[in-house]
């Protein structure tokens, strides 16, 4: 099957849109969304999602939630609302816009979900939420389908540095994010977030250098650590499908790194595809 993005309909991390191809199963649509997630890296279409049992629906939802949203704050940051003069939809930093779970879920999954369980995961997430990026609008230009080297390039850098800071917060120094988490059972131990980290910064030696190939080299070096983290939430995600927020959230820390566990788990993929896009310009 081929990607691209919806034609149709907003488009949100995580999502893309999956053409029919030679080889698929008869019966199947033309085309359709599709939802990556740890249980799913090549991610499950919207029909495999409508057919699953409740627990891969649930937790599909959980993930896509978690890659999507954060606590609502006033800091800043995006929102999903009207645009303002002289600013783009969505692009308001001061004025982010609070929603409840259920909004944001019925939104991206009332055709594909039942109501019970799409309720089932708003119950999970309490509170006010905000988008962490707001949905691009249909026919909207991906990072991955960025067409020069240096747009490419520079799209990169950004995001490895990202890929680096949040992995450097899946095991913080004292008093960080999910400090209140054991050891053994956080994400990585200490030596792999030492050897991950230094492995992502030969990697953006080598894109900022321009070599495209030992770029992704040195990437390969890096999903080792990512596959551990991916394995971790996937695990953590059965858990919430299956006992609620009351029992994974009954440690703040746990939903706290399961939250930063699927930024770094989605923004590793789209370096990955950026990487593949950067080499085939070369």
């Amino acid at each position: 099957m081929s990607e691209g993005s919806d034609p149709k309909k907003w488009v949100t991390r995580g999502v893309f849109w999956r053409e029919f191809a030679v080889g698929d199963a008869i019966g199947r649509p033309l085309a359709e969304s599709a939802y990556r997630t740890p249980h799913f890296p090549e991610g499950i279409t919207a029909t495999d999602l409508r057919l699953a049992d409740a627990t891969k629906q649930r937790a599909t939802l959980a993930f896509w939630f978690l890659c999507n949203l954060k606590p609502y704050d006033l800091t800043g940051g995006h929102y999903f609302s009207f645009g303002v003069p002289g600013r783009g939809f969505g692009e308001a930093p001061w004025a982010p816009t609070p929603v409840v779970a259920a909004a944001p879920i019925d939104a991206e999954f009332s055709e594909i979900v039942d109501d019970e369980q799409r309720s089932a995961v708003a119950k999970m997430f309490p509170g006010e939420w905000m988008w962490i990026e707001p949905p691009s609008q249909p026919g909207a230009t991906s990072p991955q389908e960025l067409r020069s080297a240096g747009d490419l390039q520079a799209e990169l850098l950004t995001r490895l540095d990202q890929l680096a800071d949040d992995l450097r917060r899946l095991v913080p120094d004292h008093g960080g994010m999910g400090h209140n988490l054991p050891p053994d059972e956080l994400p990585v131990t200490l030596e792999e977030q030492a050897a991950g980290l230094t492995a992502i910064e030969r990697t953006l030696t080598a894109v900022a250098s321009g070599d495209a190939r030992d770029a992704e080299s040195r990437w390969s070096d890096v999903r080792p650590y990512l596959e551990g983290v991916r394995s971790w939430l996937a695990a953590r995600l059965n858990d919430l499908a299956i006992e609620g927020f009351k029992s994974v959230g009954k440690k703040l820390g746990t939903l706290t790194v399961m939250a930063l566990a699927a930024q770094l788990e989605h923004n590793s993929h789209v370096i990955q595809q950026l990487l593949t896009a950067l080499a085939k310009l070369h």
